[in-house]
């Protein structure tokens, strides 16, 4: 994952920087102003020698936000690319998804909470635009500076500290997330009001449950300590609601108290899509597929270039039976963003589990090449194996997974591993487990196609809202899944259609472009008849 580790050499060559971008601002048509040009919009004063200010009160934004809404405000309510912002933010143009949608977030909540509506809007696809008028404004001395003092002093190093900590985020290898989280310390160490930064090492925790990285219920508590403490120092803090919230959803499964701190988070910042994407998760918990679809497409608004939110859309369209709307997403977002690992692993396991199976180990090949996180890479690789009838590779996968090695699969995908291999006890083991460790992905078994096998057996009712509470050990397993076998006779859902020919030979993966193509022009076939 690119990233910028410069050093903290932004912070003082700010000024300089900012008159770089600034030069020749636009005001709308052909009109150009010359270096150092000052203007105004939706009650803001830009001002490149003094900075952003709302009503002569000065609006703290780092360097690179700084930077950033130069540019915004030059292309006088045009796009600006993704590639555009960073070249102009990041003085190496290179950062990492994270930092990216880290930096849009902080300065539309700057905008956003001092003029009280959202002026920078997102260009699906494209990038992002202020969509305020810009027009010129006549030089003022009348704008409040506040005086540097210690405190501001100590802040600005904490936050340069918290900058190298989200860079290293964006990696997300093992090693990386927890240099984070060290930097992160560092960072409340300097400046111990830093509500953020605790938010942030909860977020870091978050990430290491999910990845595999470390146990979910470690994780669960490590994070919630951070999010406690973001409330003790800010009791407005939205990332901290979120952030505990999907805690309680997602790993101690009482989604209804998860789902309640989410809409604290939401009602005190509309913008944190962070708080969109882990409500989406949580509703999936509750079978409310539809809400949660919606959940996630205003992440998407809010973050577009952001992988997190392409790869659960596809998911969740793949979920509600929507397979072709699915594909075609993930097609273009894995183009789009030069092909994420976290949306080719997406796009794999649904080209797996719906026949496609020479393509997926391809995607997952790709994927789990690219990907910092070996144990999620290794778990499609291992399903999409699986489905083209490499048993020995998928088996290989999974062998050196419970050696307790490098990788350990989330149980619930493991579960599917071993379902595509017709080990239905095992899988049934692998679900109870992932009840048992409080495995984040739970949520999503539910509707989830792969486990049909169960579900039809009665097993994923009872591992999902276990009765009194403890879920089915594996003797419980292996009784329930002979009980519905002796009852409805064996039922060949598992393995999948398999793609005929070689199945270690996977075809390039611009076939499953070709397969995005024929399905649009199908589509708009369609819809001309009609």
């Amino acid at each position: 994952m690119p990233c910028d580790l410069d050093g903290g050499r932004g912070l003082p060559t700010e000024t300089a920087a900012l008159h770089g971008v600034c030069a020749g601002v636009e005001v709308g048509g052909d009109a150009r102003h010359a270096h150092g040009a000052v203007v105004e919009f939706a009650g803001f004063r830009f001002d490149p020698e003094r900075g952003l200010s709302f009503a002569g009160r000065t609006v703290h934004l780092a360097a690179k936000e700084m930077r950033g809404l130069a540019l915004l405000l030059a292309r006088d309510g045009r796009p600006v690319t993704r590639d555009e912002y960073v070249a102009a933010a990041w003085p190496r143009g290179i950062a990492s998804d994270d930092s990216i949608a880290r930096s849009i977030y902080l300065l539309r909540r700057a905008l956003a909470g001092h003029s009280g509506t959202d002026i920078l809007a997102t260009v699906y696809g494209i990038g992002y635009r202020i969509t305020a008028p810009v027009l010129a404004a006549a030089p003022c001395n009348t704008m409040v500076e506040t005086p540097p003092t210690r405190d501001n002093r100590l802040r600005r190093a904490a936050l340069e500290t918290a900058r190298v900590a989200r860079e290293l985020i964006g990696r997300r290898r093992p090693q990386d997330l927890d240099a984070a989280i060290g930097a992160l310390q560092s960072a409340l160490e300097i400046d111990p009001t830093y509500a953020d930064a605790s938010i942030e090492i909860a977020e870091c925790r978050i990430e290491q449950a999910v990845r595999g990285h470390i146990a979910p219920r470690m994780a669960a508590g490590l994070a919630s300590v951070a999010a406690e403490r973001a409330l003790g120092l800010d009791p407005r803090a939205a990332g901290a609601f979120a952030a505990r919230g999907w805690l309680r959803g997602a790993i101690v499964h009482d989604i209804a108290a998860g789902l309640a701190d989410i809409d604290k988070a939401l009602a005190l910042d509309p913008l944190l899509w962070q708080a969109h994407l882990h409500r989406a998760w949580l509703l999936c918990g509750l079978d409310a597929y539809d809400d949660a679809l919606s959940a996630v497409r205003r992440a998407l608004d809010l973050t577009p270039l952001h992988a997190a939110p392409n790869a659960m859309l596809g998911w969740l369209l793949y979920a509600s039976e929507r397979t072709d709307e699915a594909i075609l997403h993930l097609g273009a977002a894995a183009e789009r963003l030069g092909h994420s690992a976290d949306v080719l692993r997406t796009l794999a396991t649904v080209l797996a589990a719906t026949g496609r199976a020479e393509q997926a180990v391809a995607f997952a090949r790709q994927a789990n090449d690219a990907d910092a996180c070996p144990s999620r890479g290794a778990c499609a690789l291992a399903y999409a194996l699986a489905c083209a009838g490499n048993a020995e590779g998928a088996r290989a996968i999974v062998r050196k997974s419970e050696t307790g090695a490098s990788i350990r699969l989330p149980r619930t995908d493991l579960a599917a591993v071993h379902l595509a291999l017709g080990e239905r006890v095992s899988a049934g083991v692998a679900l109870a487990q992932a009840r048992e460790e409080g495995c984040p992905r739970l949520v999503f078994a539910g509707r989830d196609p792969r486990l049909a096998a169960l579900r039809d057996a009665g097993l994923l009712q009872t591992v999902l809202r276990p009765p009194g509470g403890n879920p089915p050990g594996p003797r419980a397993v292996t009784a329930i899944l002979r009980r519905a076998h002796a009852t409805k006779g064996p039922r060949e859902t598992y393995p999948r259609p398999r793609s005929p020919g070689n199945p270690s030979a996977a075809p390039a993966p611009d076939r499953v472009r070709a397969h995005s193509t024929e399905l649009a022009e199908e589509r708009g076939s369609s819809s001309h008849e009609r």
